[in-house]
This record gives C-alpha cells, structure tokens and sequence, in this order.
C-alpha cells in the first residue's frame, strides 16, 4: 500500500501535464511514476510513454513495470538494426523504455507524438547546450515529466535546462532566464594571442520569484519531512565468506602488498583500494 506522500506524488503527477518531482532519493520516485502511468492506461488503452533513463536502470524500470501493473512495455535498445524493429512496433507497447544515449543516437524517436515522455534521473540534461539535451527536446509529447533527487547539481543553469524540457514557457528563453535570475558580466581573457570575451558568473538573484513561476510545476519531498509516515530503519549486516578460489587470490595479494608496503611508502588507502579486486561488490 502507497504511503500518503505517494499518493499525492502519484496525483501531482496525474493531474498534471507538464511536471517535476523532486522528491529525494530513496522516496519512491519511480513506482509513483508507475502509478500514474497505470491510471491514464486504465482510461486509454492505447496510450503510449516513452521512459527515458540512464542505461543502468532500464531493465530496473522494465522489471517494476511487470512487476507492478498489466501494462506492456519493452526496452529499446541493442545495434542499430535491433533498435530499428524496437521503434517499428513501439506503438504495440504502453510503455517503452530507452536510454539517454539511445535517444541521441535515433533520429526516428522524434517522429513520434507521445502521450507522455517521462525523463528519469533528469540532471543527465542538466547542461542546457549538450547534444543529449537539445536530442532530449526535440521530442513530441502531450505530457512531460521529469524525475530526479538533484534538480541543481551545480549551479542555477540547471533547473533551467530541465524546466525547458518540462515545459520551454515557464521559464521563458535563455536570454530572460539569465538576466532574471543570475548576476553576470563580461569579461576579457587571453586566449592564445588575443583577448576573447566571456560571460562569468558571480551568483544568484530573485530565488523567491523563480520558486513562485515553477511552484505549480514541482513538487519537492525530503526523508526528514515524510519520516513519521516511514517505518522505522531496519540495519542488517550479512556477512559473504570468500570461495576458496577467492580466498587463496586474496590472501596472494595481501601478502603481496603487505610485503610492498613494509618496503616502500606505498599509502595504506592504495592497499585497501588493491586487496578490493578481489572482493564481490
């Protein structure tokens, strides 16, 4: 059973178009998704998603689909030709899920008109000017989400790259953006033989007015704040013995790196870092 927070991730969601949940890692971000991808199937049989995410996730994503709902899904990916046939019968599929890299690669992705394009670990389009997210934006959709713990990373530019996915008039252009919400000015540097002149940023500026143009299009949960809704934390410390095989290569290179150390000024972080490879996990 859903947790009330979920519950209302899962209706901001729902309810909205264009939206961003921020909650922080560890919340549920991706079965909330899930959820409210589930209740528009259930009155569209025929709607389609599109979930991009990190490669590393997408079997992840595939599994929690199965996992928790009836909705049909594949994931795109493989050679060029294998991905060719995955976009062929993409609309056979409610949900289908790919990576950002994919995305770049595959002009055809764009030809599509989705029900919702859903970007989850969304900072990967933190940079405004990368090929990934200028691939990411040309992508049609009716509705957009984006999924992430670290909407800012770095620095301030990055809400405003994914907000322009979200919905490119809630922030207005670059140009409106910058001179709004960033203290800047030009400056000259050598380069090679010539000065060339760069813009430097200094800091920030109207964070109330920038929270007040986004606040109907995010929503932003930590752990502390949904603690009294969590179980208590449970620690549990499994120990995993070593094979033999494992153990007579650990004990080699142990006795190696001891003996190297004894002799030499090698750091002991190096020699933790070393007995490791033989290590699972």
């Amino acid at each position: 059973k859903p947790y009330d927070y979920q519950i209302e991730g899962v209706e901001k969601l729902y309810n909205n178009y264009f939206f961003a949940l921020f909650d922080e890692m560890g919340l549920g971000k991706t079965i909330m998704c899930l959820m409210a991808i589930d209740k528009l199937v259930s009155e569209n049989s025929n709607f389609k998603a599109l979930v991009i995410c990190p490669k590393t996730l997408t079997k992840q994503w595939d599994d929690m689909v199965s996992q928790f709902s009836d909705i049909t899904s594949q994931i795109i990916e493989g050679n060029k030709d294998k991905r060719m046939v995955h976009w062929a019968f993409s609309n056979l599929r409610q949900i289908n899920i790919t990576n950002y890299e994919t995305i770049r690669q595959d002009g055809q992705s764009k030809d599509y008109l989705w029900d919702l394009v859903v970007l989850d670990e969304a900072s990967r389009i933190k940079n405004f000017f990368t090929k990934t997210s200028h691939s990411v934006k040309q992508l049609k959709a009716k509705r957009r989400w984006v999924l992430t713990g670290t909407p800012i990373e770095n620095m301030l530019q990055d809400i405003y790259s994914i907000f322009n996915f979200v919905h490119p008039y809630i922030l207005g252009n670059w140009l409106s953006f910058r001179d709004n919400f960033l203290i800047w000015h030009r400056e000259k540097i050598m380069s090679g033989y010539y000065p060339k002149e760069f813009t430097v940023y200094d800091g920030v500026k109207n964070i109330d007015l920038l929270k007040q143009q986004i606040s109907n299009h995010y929503l932003r949960r930590t752990k502390s704040e949904v603690s009294l809704q969590l179980p208590p934390l449970v620690k549990q410390n499994i120990w995993v013995e070593l094979s033999p095989d494992e153990q007579i290569v650990y004990n080699e290179i142990l006795k190696r790196f001891v003996d190297r150390f004894r002799t030499s000024k090698q750091s002991s972080l190096g020699l933790i870092q070393l007995m490791r490879v033989c290590c699972n996990g």
